[in-house]
């Protein structure tokens, strides 16, 4: 999957000695391109700090966690510190390493939410505000393909909020970036 505009790290850019000019949490909103992109940033940026806390609180190190998910540590530090996006795949292990399912805006599961609302949509007029190709959303919806990007997913889960919004007459700059993120108590028993 493709996307027509990619964005740089959720944390932002970097300096001229390569040092990163931002974290993921401090990032001030002039440094993004879009209101589409801070959404999406804000989105993840929700979804992995609440992953650190509960780490945290539990008194697992990123190599503990890494372990225990059989990742690489660059990928959970990438996730975590925002140097990276993550896949959908991470950020869902992520979650359940800690007993919860991630959803998206109060449905069960993410990718079946987002294939429901991509159903009822123009996909041109989608992919013209995601900044996607039209066939990465044809074959979303004909699910041939699983996002692997949260890029792609948050691209398309702030544009369909986008357009809601329009519909509805709301203002989109006024709309607040971080929505509370839903999240479900699957597995009680999972204790670290």
């Amino acid at each position: 999957m493709t996307t027509v505009g990619a964005w740089g790290a959720p944390r932002g850019g970097r300096d001229a000695s390569g040092a990163w000019l931002h974290t993921l949490g401090s990032r001030p909103a002039r440094t993004f391109g879009s209101a589409l992109e801070s959404h999406a940033v804000a989105e993840l940026r929700q979804m992995l700090a609440w992953t650190a806390a509960e780490r945290a609180h539990a008194g697992i190190s990123l190599r503990q966690l890494a372990g225990a998910l059989k990742l690489p540590l660059s990928v959970i530090t990438g996730a975590e510190n925002g140097s990276t996006w993550p896949r959908m795949a991470t950020i869902e292990l992520l979650h359940a390493a800690f007993g919860y399912d991630l959803t998206l805006r109060g449905e069960a599961r993410w990718l079946g939410a987002l294939v429901r609302r991509l159903g009822e949509v123009d996909v041109a007029e989608v992919a013209v505000v995601a900044g996607l190709r039209r066939q990465t959303i044809y074959d979303l919806r004909s699910a041939r393909s699983r996002p692997l990007s949260s890029q792609t997913v948050l691209r398309l889960s702030a544009a369909l909020r986008m357009l809601a919004a329009e519909e509805s007459g709301v203002d989109w700059g006024r709309v607040q970036a971080r929505d509370p993120l839903p999240l479900r108590r699957a597995r009680p028993d999972v204790q670290w």
